[in-house]
């Protein structure tokens, strides 16, 4: 069982719940420097109090995985300004979050959409013992820190790509935002929660899941009308049936001139789980679109953690609105 007292592989942050956790670091007593060294050693953060923890110093290393621990005493209404952008949309499939109550889970969910392995229930239980069986299971998992690392570098550069290229430049959209022009709208399909909180950062950007598009009316939602559509295929193992549902509900969802960015690996991974090669990936999409669909762009991708280049970022053009021919 994980010793949360080893400064070595835990950076433990008690907060206001010192009394009740081992030793660790509560911003009263542990100067500022000692949590970044703290940081910059662990193979895991522990954030047992989450509102008083000091999310800047996670720019230090932003690749460390965690665990947050929300509050038992706080309500839903109360927790997700709080803790929402600062804690939850930092979650990445490598991180967990502790919660007692399922409106809980269910109010974060509703806005970060979060896989279902960040979650954690520690409802009845000790929340000390919960965590260190939860660290131990983290730290079972191969070269942990390293694969959150590439596969966050993965998420920033797809969202830079939708940014820089895709719609408008940085510059381009703080000039926006000065002169009040309206946001530009992005629906995201895929391995995605991560960047979909990266993408927040620019003031004019909303980021929705597909299915908020794709919403019917009478449900009572107001779906929001996008410009454009990010796809992340998986690597490795999908089946044209999967590949060919996510450009159907892209297609569906795009208007006259929306953009469709395509991240897709094209050749097998190290360990031979099947990836489509180019010429099929692209004849694909042009026999469930027909000529609706214009390609742009095509660049190869390196992606963070490949040993070689194995990807490809596909840029298109929608020309029409209709239905899309099964297959």
């Amino acid at each position: 069982m994980t010793d949360l007292m080893d400064p070595d592989s835990v950076a433990l942050w008690t907060g206001r719940y010192f009394d009740t956790w081992p030793a660790g670091l509560d911003g009263w007593n542990s100067p500022r420097k000692k949590l970044r060294r703290s940081l910059e050693r662990a193979d895991v953060l522990v954030i047992a109090d989450p509102v008083s923890f000091i999310y800047g110093s996670l720019s230090r290393r932003p690749g460390l995985p965690f665990v947050g621990v929300l509050p038992r005493e706080m309500s839903a209404e109360t927790m997700l300004p709080l803790l929402g952008s600062m804690l939850v949309a930092r979650a990445t499939p490598f991180d967990r979050l502790l919660v007692d109550r399922p409106e809980i889970r269910a109010a974060f969910d509703e806005v970060y959409d979060l896989p279902e392995a960040v979650w954690v229930d520690y409802a009845g239980k000790d929340p000390v013992a919960v965590v260190r069986r939860t660290v131990d299971e983290l730290g079972s998992l191969p070269d942990h820190a390293e694969a959150k690392t590439a596969w966050m570098e993965r998420c920033i550069a797809m969202a830079d790509e939708l940014i820089s290229g895709l719609v408008w430049s940085k510059d381009e959209y703080e000039g926006m935002r000065v002169h009040g022009v309206g946001a530009t709208t992005i629906a995201i399909d895929g391995d995605v929660q991560y960047w979909r909180a990266h993408l927040r950062r620019f003031t004019n950007v909303r980021v929705y899941p597909i299915a908020d598009a794709l919403a019917d009316p009478d449900d009572g939602f107001a779906k929001p009308t996008v410009n454009a559509v990010a796809l992340v295929l998986a690597d490795g193992g999908q089946s044209f049936e999967d590949r060919a549902a996510m450009v159907r509900r892209a297609f569906e969802a795009l208007p006259p001139g929306g953009q469709l960015v395509i991240d897709a690996h094209v050749v097998d991974t190290d360990e031979g789980a099947p990836n489509p090669s180019l010429s099929q990936l692209t004849e694909e999409i042009a026999n469930i679109s027909g000529t609706a669909l214009h390609l742009e762009s095509l660049t190869s991708v390196h992606h963070p953690g490949d040993r070689f280049t194995r990807g490809v970022r596909l840029r298109y053009t929608s020309l029409r609105v209709g239905e899309v021919a099964a297959q």
